[in-house]
């Protein structure tokens, strides 16, 4: 199992530009590393937190295939566990990420189209417990 560290900015800072890569790169920041808080995140092969419902699982498995389809036979589709913690309380949330090799735009506009195709109608089921998004390779 593999722990990383990765940082995300405050919504206050609406200036500042990050992206999470394999490497879990930082982008350009109109303030310092500072002033970003930690998350961690643990990457996991094709699995689900055994600390999820039934009804969660089943939607990680639909989220794998929905990737899948989306972003083609290429792309790497893996789940993730992350977890803030700065928020004690706040339970982890399974995200199923597609890791893929094509142009940001390009990729972007997939997770656009599958948001709003299947993913926005799934947010009840969810329950704020299970997400989806994309990264890319570093090739």
């Amino acid at each position: 199992m593999i722990v990383m560290l990765k940082y995300k900015a405050e919504p206050a800072f609406p200036d500042t530009l990050a992206f999470f890569g394999s490497s879990s790169a930082l982008g350009r920041f109109s303030r310092s590393p500072h002033d970003l808080r930690p998350s961690f995140s643990q990457e996991m092969p094709l699995r689900v937190d055994s600390g999820l419902s039934p009804r969660h699982e089943l939607l990680i498995e639909e989220a794998k295939q929905k990737l899948q389809d989306a972003f083609g036979p290429n792309a790497e589709i893996y789940t993730k566990l992350s977890v803030d913690p700065s928020e004690p309380k706040a339970a982890p949330i399974t995200f199923v990420v597609a890791r893929v090799s094509m142009s940001t735009a390009q990729s972007s506009a997939i997770m656009d189209r599958l948001d709003e195709e299947w993913w926005l109608d799934q947010l009840d089921r969810a329950e704020g417990k299970v997400n989806i998004t994309f990264e890319h390779r570093a090739d």
